[in-house]
C-alpha cells in the first residue's frame, strides 16, 4: 500500500480529531523563501536557505499520538569569534509525543515523561520543525579562521583603571 503524503506550510496545525484511525498521517512541510527568512531573524541566523521536513503522525494510544520524523536545513550562522559566516547542514530526527489534558483550560505543565500537551485538541507542526531546528544548529558556531584559545577580552592588553588614571591625572 502507497503512502499518501500531504504538503504543508509551515503554520501548519494539526486537529488531533482529523486523524486517520488506521495508520499514521504522513505529511511535508518545505519552507518558503519567505518562512526561511522569518525563521533565520527569529533564530538569528545569518540566513536559511532551506527547511524541510517529513512528518508522520500516529496513534499512541488513548489520548496520545506520536510525531515523528527527520528534518533537513541548510543555515548559516556566524561565528562568535571572528563574525565569519559559517554554513552547517543539519539532519535531525524528529521525535515528540503528545497527550490531551485533563482539565480544559487548566496550564498544564510538560510532564517528566516527555508528553506534551495537545493547545486546543491540536499539534503544530510548524512549531514543532522550527523548535527542532533551533535545536539540531551548532550552538557554537566557530569558523576556522577562529583561534584555537580564545577567551573573551583576548587581545585587550589596556589596564582598565588607564584611563581613569589619565583623567585624575588632569585634574
Amino acid at each position: 500500500m502507497q503512502k499518501q503524503m500531504q504538503h504543508l506550510a509551515l503554520d501548519a496545525v494539526i486537529d488531533v480529531s482529523t486523524l486517520p484511525f488506521s495508520g499514521p498521517l504522513f505529511c511535508m512541510i518545505v519552507c518558503s523563501a519567505e518562512e526561511c527568512s522569518m525563521l533565520a531573524s527569529r533564530f538569528g541566523f545569518a540566513s536559511l536557505a532551506s527547511l524541510a521536513a517529513n512528518i508522520s503522525i500516529k496513534s499512541a494510544g488513548p489520548d496520545h499520538w506520536d510525531v515523528t520524523g527527520s528534518l533537513k536545513a541548510e543555515v548559516t550562522q556566524l561565528c562568535g569569534v571572528t563574525g565569519d559566516p559559517v554554513p552547517e547542514s543539519v539532519d535531525f530526527q524528529i521525535e515528540e509525543r503528545y497527550g490531551l489534558a485533563n482539565d480544559e483550560g487548566i496550564d498544564v505543565e510538560v510532564s517528566p515523561d516527555g508528553v506534551e500537551p495537545l493547545v486546543d485538541g491540536s499539534i503544530d507542526l510548524g512549531e514543532i520543525v522550527a523548535q527542532s531546528l533551533a535545536i539540531a544548529v551548532n550552538p557554537w558556531p566557530r569558523s576556522a579562521a577562529a583561534p584555537e584559545n580564545f577567551q573573551a577580552g583576548a587581545g585587550e592588553n589596556e589596564n582598565p583603571f588607564a584611563r581613569l588614571a589619565v583623567l585624575k591625572s588632569n585634574e
